[in-house]
């Protein structure tokens, strides 16, 4: 804002006036910026609870504040402004899908501008914001991503096998890595005619059965870049090294395929994953009879068939700051929480640093039957666990139906998991009606969970996994629990039948609900089979023979998802991936990509393909479930500090509208006492510091690898700067209490990057800018430094470089003031009617500091005329008696003379 001097010298005064200025409208666009290249791309969503505010050169705020709405272009609109002014961008303190402790300003802030921008008479209109999640970083435009898949493979993993042969179960795949944008059938193939290979393009061999076993779970730690996967119980595919409650380490782009992978088990830990004895214990792969070489060789594992969905573990998350690795047991059906210590190189759990919390049993009494979790998500300080009730009581009975069960999802606090969830979602699972799912008759209904086998389909619900898409709709994805305790050409579970083989069609489901402003869910609907959303017939029926699948045909393999979902972040692609039963052709597992605006199938790609499955069996499952969970490679977001150094013309400290930046000066940024980089500032004043991949420009350094979240860093300015011939001096820093509008640096020019200001990854802060003025640096300060420190015993800390702070303030301080000196006096002191005199005012600024705005009131008494004034660089009005000044530069005087005659 400007301050305004006022000077009366009995008739004389000084005052500052202030110009009319000229109206004008300013609008724009708040989204989230996935990609961090700084514009909006078409798949990066507009934000909505951004307050935007304007203020003019005065510091007054002009118009209404503004709140940015989810649709439209642009989604604010200010009017009421006027000349230059200073837009401002402010996060709310909490709200849906918004809030100021998790959003941060993308960045690219040179490309949009960040939270403050500055328009000049608005001349543009138009002020663009980026709102950026840490945990929903994308990687740079143009990123492809790599998917991650978990396979299940028939037989004993553990029994011994040549090396190299892959007709044993311990030689074959269980975790595969691919690019994300691979179709491995154009729209124009037809997909029975193409060899697996053309099928199956691209994986990469990350882990074998012998490594892992069989699995289910899977996440991806990106400050690690480890792939972490967990034990699954699937009837005819036995477990790995560390049992059922085994949780496994991958690094994926360093594969060893005959390492232990081995990271940690519950069971190990004293939280058994099954029962010691009894209908759930597990035994081991050879008491089970599962063959080492399971092609030709099918097996009942009888006991299996109960203990899928109730013992071992579910899915598996981890924290965005990986510093959390989450699993739910489905043994004592609790959530997990395993503290690995150093997100960057996870350390193994102990028993103390692993953590169960409850799951409520909400809405599974009666005939909705028992309470039965298993998917997790952690999102945005959030943590949900999904539970389905089963219509089986405890009893082991069949008591509901799809009218009576339902599907729960809880949020809890990510950082106080100890407080009860709250039920977030709920609905009832009568939502798929008997429509034919092919042209074997199998009803596309959900049933109860049972004791007693069924051969064909069945349809028995897990909610295994949820997601969150680029708008915040919530993703279920829901697998046929039937589909894990069956499999091709095998044996029934009753040991007496060896003539008869079985074949099972599973049949998962994903449900899309989209958000409202209150972050309430609604299910979406669209035109395919049940309503469904997303297109999820069989891809290769749909595409090649459409005749004889039409949206509700009764000749498609509908509902064809497998439980497993994952999305990614991109600028251009709105799109969910799930593991699929069909997805490129007949008795197959793979994944298919939806289109996650329109619900119509994009990509697939096949995994196995199982030629026999109605006649022999093999290490595949034909038509059942054998994929897991799919997870996509996610990076570390990357963090950028700046932006602007400007010249304080009204000396107030402020960035005020229409103050330009200062070009060509020259920021160090300073890690204790190395340079890690100096930029130039740009035209505009602004300068930028990242530790993203890019190309380096005078006033934005990139790739900056020193630059690491939670630590302390200076950025150093020059105590003074020239601007057109004029040596300006830093302006008095921390003077109005808004860091994104005052000045930081102290009179050393040396301005603290405390750990706190960039607490996390992607917590990118522009709030470091600093102002030059004609007034001189305070002098006479002391400094006042709080130190302090934390200590811990019986723990490793991984980072002791943070484990200590300070902060400075300066007390005392004298800051120059303006000082102005006038002296008047006149030619006669002794005069008649019609002699002539002349007056003469010296105006001395006696300080240091400029005078601005100075104006000199001198009316002349009713007995005098006024004939003349000199110099004519101030003019004069006789009327008001004011001499208009202007700015008195510091030390320095004018002489005002007027002529008048006696009346």
């Amino acid at each position: 804002m400007k301050h305004y001097r006022q000077l009366w010298l009995g008739t004389l005064g000084a005052t500052l006036f202030v110009p009319q200025m000229v109206l004008a409208d300013i609008s724009g666009t708040v989204f989230r910026d996935f990609n961090a290249n700084g514009t909006q791309d078409s798949a990066e969503p507009l934000v909505a609870g951004v307050l935007v505010k304007a203020f003019d050169s005065s510091g007054n705020q002009c118009g209404t504040t503004q709140t940015t709405t989810a649709g439209g272009t642009p989604n604010y609109s200010l009017a009421g402004c006027s000349g230059s002014v200073r837009v401002e961008f402010e996060t709310p303190a909490s709200g849906c899908q918004i809030d100021k402790t998790t959003d941060f300003s993308a960045l690219g802030g040179d490309a949009y501008g960040t939270s403050v921008q500055f328009l000049s008479n608005g001349s543009s209109g138009t002020a663009n914001f980026a709102v950026h999640y840490p945990g929903e970083y994308g990687g740079s435009a143009g990123n492809t991503p790599k998917l991650f898949n978990v396979v299940m493979r028939a037989g004993d993993p553990l029994a011994s096998a040549p090396a190299g042969d892959e007709s044993y179960t311990a030689n074959q795949s269980t975790v595969l890595a691919s690019d994300y944008f691979i179709d491995s059938v154009a729209a124009t193939d037809t997909p029975w005619s193409k060899t697996a290979a053309q099928r199956q393009l691209g994986h990469t061999v990350l882990a074998k059965a012998s490594q892992t076993g069989t699995l289910w779970g899977n996440a991806y730690s990106a400050p690690a870049k480890r792939l972490f996967v967990s034990a699954f119980v699937r009837r005819h595919a036995g477990l790995g090294p560390l049992g059922a409650g085994g949780i496994y380490m991958i690094d994926p782009a360093n594969p060893n395929l005959s390492a232990n992978l081995g990271f940690v088990s519950l069971d190990n830990l004293g939280f058994p994953t099954h029962a010691a004895s009894g209908t759930y214990n597990i035994k081991s792969n050879s008491a089970r009879s599962l063959p080492a070489v399971p092609a030709g060789v099918p097996t009942h594992d009888t006991d299996a068939y109960q203990q899928v969905g109730k013992t071992a573990l579910g899915d598996l998350d981890i924290s965005a700051d990986g510093r959390y690795l989450f699993t739910v047991n489905l043994y004592d059906r609790k959530l997990y929480r395993l503290d690995l210590q150093n997100p960057a190189a996870p350390i193994v759990p102990t028993a103390a640093q692993v953590t169960a919390y409850d799951i409520p049993n909400t809405n599974c009494t009666g005939t909705a039957g028992e309470y039965r979790p298993f998917g997790i998500k952690t999102h945005r300080n959030k943590l949900y666990v999904g539970t389905v009730c089963s219509g089986e009581n405890a009893a082991e009975s069949v008591v509901g139906t799809s009218a009576t069960m339902k599907l729960n999802v809880f949020e809890y606090d990510a950082n106080n998991l100890a407080t009860a969830p709250t039920l977030h979602y709920s609905q009832d699972l009568s939502y798929r009606d008997s429509t034919k799912l092919h042209s074997d008759n199998v009803s596309g209904q959900w049933f109860p969970w049972k004791t007693t086998y069924d051969d064909i389909g069945y349809n028995a619900p897990l909610l295994t996994d949820i997601e969150f898409d680029n708008q915040g709709n919530m993703l279920l994805g829901l697998a046929d629990r039937n589909s894990y305790q069956t499999g091709s050409a095998n044996y029934p579970i009753n040991s007496a039948q060896t003539s008869s083989r079985t074949k099972y069609y599973g049949n998962g489901d994903i449900i899309k609900l989209n958000r409202d402003a209150s972050c309430h869910y609604t299910p979406a609907t669209g035109a395919y089979v049940n309503n469904d959303f997303y297109d999820d017939a069989a891809r290769w029926i749909r595409t090649y023979n459409p005749a004889t699948c039409g949206a509700n045909g009764s000749t498609c393999h509908n509902e064809t998802p497998l439980g497993g979902i994952t999305t990614h972040r991109f600028g251009d692609h709105n799109e969910v991936v799930g593991a699929a039963n069909v997805p490129v052709t007949a008795t197959s597992n793979g994944y298919v990509a939806w289109d996650n605006t329109t619900g119509a199938q994009v990509r697939a790609n096949e995994i196995w393909f199982d030629p026999n499955y109605q006649t022999s069996p093999n290490s595949f499952f034909g038509k059942a479930g054998g994929l897991g969970d799919l997870e996509t490679l996610s990076e570390v977001a990357p963090i950028e500090i700046g932006n602007r150094v400007w010249l304080d013309t009204d000396n107030d400290c402020l960035q005020d509208a229409g103050e330009n930046g200062i070009p060509n000066v020259q920021v160090q940024l300073l890690s204790g006492a190395t340079v890690v980089a100096t930029a130039t500032t740009a035209a505009d004043g602004t300068y930028y510091f990242t530790n993203a991949a890019g190309t380096d420009t005078t006033s934005k350094k990139f790739g900056l690898t020193q630059l690491q979240p939670n630590t302390a860093y200076t950025v150093k300015f020059p105590t003074t700067v020239t601007v057109s011939g004029t040596a300006y001096n830093l302006t008095t820093a921390t003077a109005g209490g808004n860091t994104l509008i005052d000045s930081n640096a102290p009179t050393s020019g040396e301005v603290t990057v405390a750990a706190a200001d960039i607490p996390t990854a992607g917590a990118n802060n522009h709030s470091f800018d600093v102002g030059y003025s004609s007034v001189p640096p305070p002098t006479g300060c002391t400094t006042i430094t709080n130190n302090a420190s934390i200590t811990q015993s019986g723990i490793s800390d991984p980072v002791a470089g943070n484990n200590s702070a300070s902060a400075a303030i300066q007390v005392n301080c004298t800051t120059p003031k303006t000082d102005l000196k006038l002296v008047k006096t006149a030619s006669k002191t002794t005069v008649r009617k019609g002699d002539t005199l002349t007056y003469t005012l010296v105006l001395e600024n006696e300080s240091d500091v400029d005078a601005t705005g100075v104006v000199v009131n001198d009316k002349l008494p009713t007995a005098m005329t006024y004939v003349s004034h000199a110099p004519a660089t101030a003019s004069y009005d006789s009327t008001t008696g004011n001499w208009t000044v202007g700015t008195l530069a510091a030390r320095q005087k004018i002489t005002l003379t007027i002529d008048v005659t006696v009346n």
